[in-house]
């Protein structure tokens, strides 16, 4: 198996792991089991998953609202940080859903298309390294959640956040620098003046 299709199944079983432990978790756990992951995100989930097994389905649940729904700094809808509640992330969200359209799938009606399970699974579904490079972009609010996690009741989701960092490049230094200026500062409000494309690499031209 090659490198990138290695990266794609970890994509997939990050997707799914990172997605809220509903009534098939069992079965989740099973599939992120058997997965063909290696290294580093191998072993960031095998911690994972020693603690998810140890406290059970109800506390997993419990724990991932308290953590996933009422902090915002560990949202998992990433353009959140770059963009906050802007006209801007409005335009973010619509080049999200035009990335699930290009790489031939409809955009979620249940969900934000920059909800982070969904963007993971579209990579290993799509295997396209559109996606990829796509969530290379978006690693400042990775980031941004993988730090708060560390501080969040001791998650046991900081190892995922970690795997996905493991699957995708290093923080530039621009992105270093943005990642400073969001945790310092937090969310912008509304932005006047900038460019309309939110996200580079979903500019048309």
């Amino acid at each position: 198996m090659s490198d990138i299709d290695r990266v794609f199944d970890a994509h997939m079983a990050l997707g799914l792991a990172l997605d809220y432990p509903g009534g098939d978790w069992e079965k989740v756990v099973e599939a992120i089991g058997e997965a063909d992951l290696v290294g580093n995100v191998r072993a960031h989930v095998d911690r994972f998953l020693e603690v998810a097994t140890a406290w059970g389905p109800q506390r997993l649940r419990e724990h991932y609202v308290r953590v996933f729904d009422n902090k915002r700094r560990c949202s998992l809808y990433v353009t959140y940080f770059d963009m906050g509640d802007t006209r801007r992330r409005g335009a973010a969200l619509t080049t999200c859903a035009d990335l699930y359209r290009a790489v031939g799938f409809a955009p979620p009606d249940h969900e934000l298309p920059d909800y982070l399970p969904l963007l993971l699974q579209l990579s290993a579904r799509s295997r396209d390294v559109l996606v990829s490079e796509v969530l290379g972009a978006m690693l400042p609010g990775i980031e941004v959640v993988r730090r708060a996690l560390e501080e969040a009741e001791a998650s046991p989701y900081v190892h995922l956040l970690d795997a996905v960092r493991a699957t995708l490049p290093s923080l530039t230094e621009d992105q270093r620098e943005r990642v400073r200026t969001l945790i310092g500062q937090g969310p912008p409000s509304e932005l006047v003046g900038l460019s309309d494309s939110p996200l580079p690499l979903f500019a048309k031209g």
